[in-house]
């Protein structure tokens, strides 16, 4: 296990943080059950022969643009790579999922299973997405929180992604399960959220308690303030259908068969992260012999907007053949 070194989380402060614009996706990608994906795929700046192509899968309430200062790291230092990115469903531009059953099956007590809002689901569309987008070639998988998750699920579901052309996984500030201890308290009213109309969105938390919840403590307020904007609306069916799947979902099934496959690993957590807290980083690490983990000091959840270059730099040391 390695711990990084800290740096200063500054965005500079004449820069106003910008109001949520909409990228119109550059390709769709139809899921098993017809929901549509939104996708954007970012070809190399550099000739390559065979190009990496690095799909990457984002997080709870978040979308593809949580990845932007991650990404423009990466392919400033690698020019020669292909990034693929999409919206998960229910998030940003892509189709949501009508089902919101898995928030009684949580309450209830059994996993959700493969009910439109469930970690499984979120496998097979990731699996769809690289069959579309990148079906030849070397390939790198990265997740972070919920896209972690899905990384995990395809990874068990379907195990041609871990094949010899796979050259590494990224799990960013992610968890293999039992999340439910921490979140049950929030059940309640992400349950009602549940119960909403499709598409009504709700107002994002405020800029403080999001810095307190999802950042290390030396954020910049602007750079806070700039992410969510970025991120735009989000719906409150969706908020409370996916957090059920989060609290039900374990993906500890998975990590046997990503272990044996000989796909290289990664594992980044923050010291500060309140919402996947590094025991979760350490037990994936456990559970992966051959994979390395990192510790970022005074970073928390947010670490692919609070520390671009970590991540960015995960990735690349996954790219090599």
């Amino acid at each position: 296990m390695s711990r990084l070194r800290p740096r200063a989380l500054r965005v500079p402060r004449r820069v106003r943080a910008p109001r949520a614009a909409v990228r119109a996706p550059d390709r769709w990608v139809e899921a098993e059950d017809g929901v549509r994906l939104a996708a954007w795929v970012q070809e190399p700046a550099a000739p390559a022969p065979e190009p990496v192509t690095v799909v990457l899968v984002h997080g709870w309430t978040l979308a593809a643009a949580a990845w932007d200062r991650a990404v423009a790291e990466l392919t400033r230092a690698r020019p020669q790579v292909r990034v693929v990115r999409y919206d998960q469903r229910g998030h940003g531009a892509s189709d949501a999922s009508s089902a919101a059953s898995s928030v009684a099956s949580f309450v209830a007590g059994p996993r959700g299973g493969d009910a439109a809002a469930s970690i499984g689901r979120l496998g097979d569309d990731l699996a769809a997405v690289v069959r579309a987008l990148a079906p030849h070639g070397p390939l790198v998988l990265g997740g972070h929180s919920m896209g972690g998750m899905a990384v995990l699920s395809a990874a068990g579901r379907h195990r041609d992604l871990l094949g010899p052309r796979t050259r590494g996984v990224l799990l960013c500030s992610t968890s293999a399960g039992g999340l439910s201890p921490a979140g049950r308290p929030l059940v309640p009213f992400m349950a009602a959220l549940a119960r909403l109309p499709e598409g009504l969105p709700v107002p994002r938390a405020p800029r403080l308690l999001t810095q307190r919840t999802n950042y290390g403590p030396g954020v910049d307020p602007a750079l806070v303030t700039a992410t969510s904007r970025a991120m735009g609306p989000v719906s409150g069916r969706s908020t409370g259908a996916w957090f059920a799947a989060l609290m039900a979902h374990d993906e500890t099934a998975a990590l046997p068969a990503l272990a044996a496959s000989g796909v290289r690993v990664r594992v980044l957590v923050g010291d500060a992260d309140r919402l996947t807290p590094h025991q979760h980083a350490e037990a994936l690490a456990a559970a992966l012999p051959e994979a390395v983990l990192s510790v970022v000091p005074g970073a928390g959840h947010m670490l692919l907007v609070e520390r671009p270059d970590v991540v960015a730099g995960a990735l690349e040391a996954l790219l090599a053949p």
